[in-house]
């Protein structure tokens, strides 16, 4: 996740728990976009563009295998939380206003980040038109399906948990996310000229505790007078927060939208 993009957005690098948030998601996800990423083809040599690369776990995957001759450019408005690494330049950039950093470039990856973009139909030609031939855009987003509680000891803890997405969901909305992006990121790439273009789908059970559960929990601190204006309130929030801590309790875990559209050569 990232913290690109205009006044707006909900969330800031700069809140005590961007950190926690940045380091759940990595637990999350990272082996969900490795193999996105793998598939994309990471070779050695390879020139990387990381794009709102949050606490840059991906930008040291990506360095791990391009090897010395490649490179890794990770950016973020607010990049305090990517780690220092060989082969990895770190760069404080707007994607949404600035040119990109020198191209070009043969992967581009960019998590949880154009979704919350009003220009994301704009960011997203821009970052086709830093690619080599050949080269594989990847964009993974959350979307097109809340999670939801598959296992409680009290099943008022499951409806709780529906008004907190929706809450959520109207919190993003109100800062211009697009929460059915997720769905349209495969037709945007065909429609800028982009080949082979595939999304997978995929979505996993998350424990009381674990990384998923904690992120909600995280979120809540974060957001908790934007949630409560959005219709839940401070109580519930509590509530909520407690059962997410059970390993009694398990949720299904957002869907990850994994789209990946190469230039043609």
């Amino acid at each position: 996740m990232t913290h690109e993009s205009h006044e707006s957005y909900v969330l800031s690098n700069d809140e005590p728990t961007a950190g926690s948030m940045l380091d759940c998601l990595s637990s999350i996800l990272d082996d969900v976009t490795g193999a996105r990423l793998a598939a994309a083809g990471v070779a050695g040599g390879a020139r990387c563009l990381e794009v709102g690369a949050g606490n840059g776990s991906i930008a040291i995957w990506l360095a791990d295998r391009v090897g010395p001759a490649g490179r890794v450019d990770a950016t973020d408005k607010q990049p305090r939380h990517v780690r220092a690494y060989p082969r990895v330049t770190v760069l404080d950039h707007d994607v949404a206003n600035e040119p990109l950093p020198a191209g070009p470039y043969d992967i581009i990856h960019a998590r949880l980040l154009l979704a919350h973009l009003p220009e994301r139909d704009e960011v997203l030609g821009k970052l086709a038109g830093a690619l080599s031939p050949g080269g594989a855009l990847v964009v993974e987003e959350w979307g097109a399906g809340p999670g939801r509680v598959l296992s409680t000891p009290d099943p008022e803890i499951a409806e709780l948990y529906a008004r907190y997405q929706e809450a959520l969901l109207a919190v993003f909305r109100s800062a211009g996310n697009d929460t059915g992006w997720s769905a349209r990121v495969h037709s945007a790439m065909v429609d800028i000229g982009l080949v082979d273009v595939e999304t997978t789908v995929q979505a996993r059970s998350w424990i009381g505790g674990s990384p998923g559960c904690l992120l909600p929990v995280l979120v809540s601190y974060e957001l908790r007078d934007r949630l409560i204006g959005a219709g839940i309130n401070g109580d519930e929030l509590d509530r909520l927060r407690a059962a997410l801590v059970d390993p009694r309790v398990v949720l299904l875990g957002n869907l990850t939208w994994s789209t990946t559209g190469r230039r043609a050569r």
